[in-house]
């Protein structure tokens, strides 16, 4: 999957609210898997955690990678993802909901 943080995606709609046309696809342009993003948020937490997938609950036409191009908002907007570390956007949430929970 494509995913971006969501700091970048709101300066994105800001710049494309002030002097966009048409349609922008606002993305990392870089593909991670969900495993990944699993591993990093175990990790983050501290946590020992046992993963067990449901055979059922997987969908059996999935796309094994998805990615996205950002080159409309960087040519017409001028913006381009300047967080890529995902780790600090998943710490950030991660950090969020646990004060939140506290």
């Amino acid at each position: 999957r494509d995913f971006s943080h969501v700091k970048d995606i709101v300066r994105g709609y800001r710049l494309a609210a002030l002097k966009g046309e048409g349609v922008y696809n606002l993305c990392s342009g870089r593909s991670i898997s969900i495993q990944t993003l699993l591993d990093t948020l175990i990790e983050i937490s501290g946590v020992a955690v046992k993963v067990e997938r449901d055979p059922a609950r997987v969908r059996p036409a999935e796309i094994p990678e998805i990615r996205g191009s950002y080159e409309k908002g960087r040519l017409e907007l001028g913006w381009t993802p300047e967080i890529t570390d995902i780790r600090s956007g998943l710490a950030d949430s991660f950090n969020y909901w646990m004060k939140q929970s506290a």
